[in-house]
């Protein structure tokens, strides 16, 4: 998702890669291992996001001189400088070699003095677990927030997703058919606390199983 400086150019490893050093080239960026939005406009409905990685470039490292290491984040979701939507899906299993493993959402200038356009990041009726420390996170300015009854288990501490209606484990299953339902999802036991919990006026009329 972003290159690495080159080696005998110090610097310009530009937003999200690493710079170079001297001699040595800075390492590449890992972004969005199942979904990576630039500038566009995302809709996820009924989806269950699970098994997806991101991994961060090393930067070169020979005669005591090293490059520095890319950026990573979202091993499910990035987001930058466009529009995001979720909606009743499962977001589960995902990780990144820094902590953002689940969701993250950046708005932010990529010129001095730039100014950028509003962008909505809209988030309802989710789960977002299992993806490791800071699992959901949003960074940059000029960000529409909105969202209803998510269930987001370790949420960024410093620029937390919206709107949570727990931090507890929602107790899913493996990923699988689940009758009725003619898609793979993962269920939520009958003690789970995302049991009943989502908003019924911005809930879609079928579940992830197209029940």
């Amino acid at each position: 998702a972003g290159g690495g400086g080159p080696g005998n150019s110090p610097g310009n490893g530009g937003f999200f890669g690493g710079n170079a050093s001297e001699d040595n080239g800075g390492g590449g960026a890992g972004f969005g291992g199942a979904i990576f939005n630039q500038n566009g406009s995302v809709r996820i409905y009924n989806c269950t996001l699970t098994g997806n990685f991101v991994t961060r470039g090393l930067g070169g490292s020979i005669a005591g001189d090293a490059g520095a290491n890319g950026q990573d984040a979202g091993g499910a979701i990035f987001s930058v400088r466009g529009n995001l939507e979720i909606y009743n899906s499962t977001i589960s299993g995902n990780t990144s070699t820094g902590s953002l493993g689940g969701v993250t959402f950046i708005n932010i200038p990529l010129t001095l003095g730039e100014v950028p356009a509003t962008k909505s990041f809209i988030l309802r009726n989710t789960i977002i677990a299992n993806n490791g420390p800071r699992e959901c996170g949003v960074a940059g300015v000029n960000i529409d927030k909105s969202g209803s009854r998510n269930l987001i288990v370790q949420n960024d501490a410093g620029a937390p997703c919206q709107n949570v209606v727990s931090t507890n484990d929602p107790q899913l299953g493996p990923l699988q058919l689940n009758a009725p339902g003619v898609t793979p999802t993962m269920a939520i036991s009958e003690t789970s606390p995302a049991l009943d919990a989502g908003d019924d006026a911005s809930s879609l009329p079928f579940d992830q199983r197209g029940i």
